[in-house]
């Protein structure tokens, strides 16, 4: 697993959307307490936290494109096929997307999901989402949009 911790570090540690490598760390912090107390499988949860902005559509020239940049990855490390199609999908169908994205399948990827949903809470959340709207574009308030 340490594997996906040094890849995730090194593609999100200089993120400026709120993707960054502390808000995966955190994810997949709270994915690992979420664990203990659901009995999901650790391996998969951990990898599918760390995993999941890599891939991140907003970080990607698209959806797919970061998939498959995980994909490939994966596909060269130690992890058996049907845990990394597993991990695939966890992350594939873990965001919000406007309520777009069909309902988690597994155990595994509940946990993840609500880990990732656990951080778009509270305080840091918040200053993540200033921190997006900045590198997007958007202004912080604009008295003409509705």
């Amino acid at each position: 697993m340490f594997f996906c911790f040094w890849f995730a570090k090194s593609e999100l540690e200089h993120d400026p959307t709120g993707h960054d490598w502390w808000h995966v760390r955190r994810v997949a912090t709270m994915a690992g307490k979420l664990v203990q107390s659901e009995g999901a499988d650790f391996f998969i949860c951990a990898v599918a936290a760390l995993l999941h902005d890599v891939a991140d559509e907003k970080l990607n020239e698209s959806k797919e494109a970061g998939l498959q940049k995980v994909s490939s990855w994966l596909e060269r490390q130690p992890v058996e096929e049907e845990d990394r199609r597993h991990i695939i999908e966890i992350i594939a169908n873990m965001s919000y997307n406007a309520g777009a994205n069909p309902p988690m399948r597994t155990l595994e990827g509940k946990v993840v999901q609500d880990a990732n949903r656990l951080d778009a809470i509270g305080a840091i959340a918040i200053a993540r989402t200033f921190l997006y709207a900045g590198w997007s574009g958007q202004p912080i308030y604009d008295p003409h949009r509705s």
